[in-house]
């Protein structure tokens, strides 16, 4: 397996804020290895929870289309707020060991679809049908446009090895399509929760990914 950066990315994607009535401990979902600095910030009553159709290249020459869920909580470090992705599950081993290298906490499904639903022990959640409705960027209020904090902390056999926060350094990118989806069927439970949906946005974008930025705490 071979996996070179820069990759190209066009992505199909469903988003949405989701509030529940107690806070949850997102933490039972993340990696094991989180950081303390983190960790400590995954019990909350608010998650963002995107579901995605995906195409990009892993090398020169080669393509792959997957599918995509993650579930992300807010948190703050270093005295700047960012969104952090607790568990992603994609349905792409080529997705699922880029995403380990780069900090993401990612988790092989069969479950994937492209109908934007997903099910897994964890969670349930549905965001099918409706029609798109053309809104702004901003609409999407300031949560769903943080930046990805990602956590690559891990050893292999000792010779590879990192340990490191990180943003994603994303290059060339392009929104292509915007909108609110009115009249959803729209469900989301996690860890045995029932959350209730904000507004759900769907968008489309390409943009290169060139790695991961450091990020001190």
């Amino acid at each position: 397996m071979t996996i070179s950066f820069p990759n190209q990315f066009e992505t199909h994607n469903r988003t949405a804020e989701i509030k529940f009535d107690t806070p949850i401990d997102f933490g039972l979902l993340a990696a094991p290895e989180t950081r303390y600095e983190i960790a400590s910030q995954l019990i909350s009553d608010r998650a963002v929870l995107t579901v995605s159709s995906a195409t990009s290249t892993v090398r020169p020459g080669t393509e792959i289309e997957y599918h995509e869920v993650i579930v992300k909580v807010p948190v703050r470090v270093g005295g700047r707020d960012y969104i952090y992705p607790v568990v992603t599950w994609v349905d792409h081993e080529y997705s699922l060991v880029r995403g380990y290298l780069l900090g993401f906490n990612k988790r092989f499904s069969t479950q994937m679809s492209g109908d934007f639903s997903f099910s897994s022990t964890d969670m349930d959640i549905c965001f099918s049908g409706g029609t798109r409705q053309a809104c702004e960027p901003h609409d999407r209020g300031e949560l769903l446009q943080l930046p990805f904090l990602v956590d690559a902390h891990f050893m292999i056999d000792g010779d590879l090895s990192r340990n490191r926060l990180g943003i994603l350094d994303v290059s060339e990118y392009q929104l292509t399509a915007c909108g609110r989806v009115v009249d959803v069927e729209s469900s989301c439970t996690i860890l045995g929760h029932t959350g209730q949906l904000g507004d759900v946005f769907e968008t489309e974008d390409t943009f290169q990914l060139n790695g991961v930025i450091s990020v001190e705490l």
